[in-house]
């Protein structure tokens, strides 16, 4: 298949990261959101809050800059609660990394603490799910998140450093009705380049409840048009997660799974005998939790796209998954540039 199929949707502003060189690296296990999807819950309660040692997050940064990777992706639990976490942020930049930081907006909400980070970070995350304090915070079951994430993103804009800004949106049944509100309430931020649709997912806070959080595929895209003409009116890359490719229809070029770009994850983790060692992944692919029923054989984004929720599947079906061939791209292509 010729390379001018996967071009991405006209305003994408992307972060540039190379095949194979990108690290996610967990240096905290703590957080003061309770969110009811965190897909790291599991991990902090069987690691009861545990901060990496100093010591060891930075000769782990070291050893593996040394290894050719060029991009790290500092997380935990939320990463700002980490001790003078500007100064590890500062470490990994003064290294030659490019330095990613997924936060929930709590410490970035002080100026103090804004001011100390932002100049040492390149791209960043900030998770928020709802266009006001009452859907966000019952979503992350903590009286305030929302005011300290409007505190952040309000630091983050008058902050003189260039910064490739990005809005995680975890979609459930308690606020896939508010989508183009929230994506238009966030848009308005000067340096906002990326709003990414996450549909739950069915591992770490989510898995009990998954069948009270999920929501079926069309719910999110047949909102896909509204939510696109906002984002090229805003100029923000619209991407979606947790959704096969071919259920976007002509708005497919917008996977986030066609930008999947392969990582190693570091974390903590417990041994059989109660001792706490590292944990080193590989994912090449965006197949976590994820299958490919037997109609996608005959897809040409087989392998590409990251597949299907297999719970997902047991409470809505397959929903009509249709295999892609070259020429039915490149028909939903011309619609969508009609």
């Amino acid at each position: 298949m010729s390379q001018d199929i996967f071009v991405s949707p006209q305003w994408t502003r992307n972060a540039v990261v190379e095949s194979g060189s990108r690290l996610e690296f967990h240096i905290i296990y703590r957080c003061v959101d309770q969110c009811i999807f965190c897909s790291e819950e599991t991990s902090m309660k069987r690691l009861k809050g545990i901060i990496v040692p100093r010591e060891d997050v930075l000769s782990m940064l070291e050893k593996k800059r040394k290894e050719g990777f060029e991009h790290v992706t500092l997380t935990g639990g939320e990463p700002t609660f980490y001790p003078k976490f500007w100064e590890i942020a500062a470490f990994a930049k003064n290294l030659g990394y490019r330095v990613f930081v997924i936060s929930n907006g709590w410490g970035l909400s002080q100026p103090e603490f804004a001011a100390k980070l932002l100049p040492y970070i390149d791209e960043l995350c900030l998770s928020i799910h709802g266009p006001n304090k009452e859907v966000h915070d019952k979503l992350t079951r903590t009286e305030g998140s929302f005011e300290k994430l409007m505190g952040a993103f309000k630091n983050v804009e008058a902050h003189p450093a260039r910064h490739w800004v990005q809005v995680n949106h975890v979609v459930t049944q308690h606020n896939v009705k508010y989508l183009p509100r929230t994506l238009e309430l966030f848009s308005r931020n000067k340096k906002l380049c990326q709003f990414l649709v996450s549909n739950v997912t069915p591992h770490g806070g989510a898995k009990p409840n998954y069948r009270d959080l999920a929501v079926p595929h069309k719910a999110i895209t047949s909102q896909i048009p509204t939510l696109a003409k906002i984002a090229r009116i805003r100029r923000v890359s619209l991407r979606f997660y947790g959704i096969p490719v071919c259920l976007l229809g002509p708005y497919w070029r917008y996977s986030n799974d066609l930008f999947f770009s392969p990582r190693t994850t570091i974390a903590k983790t417990t041994q059989d005998n109660g001792s706490v060692d590292w944990l080193f992944e590989r994912a090449p692919y965006s197949y976590r939790e994820k299958f490919f029923p037997k109609v996608c054989d005959s897809c040409v984004l087989k392998g590409r796209c990251g597949g299907i929720y297999f719970p997902y599947t047991k409470i809505f079906g397959n929903e009509n998954l249709k295999p892609f061939t070259v020429k039915s791209l490149r028909e939903l292509s011309d619609m969508s540039n009609s």
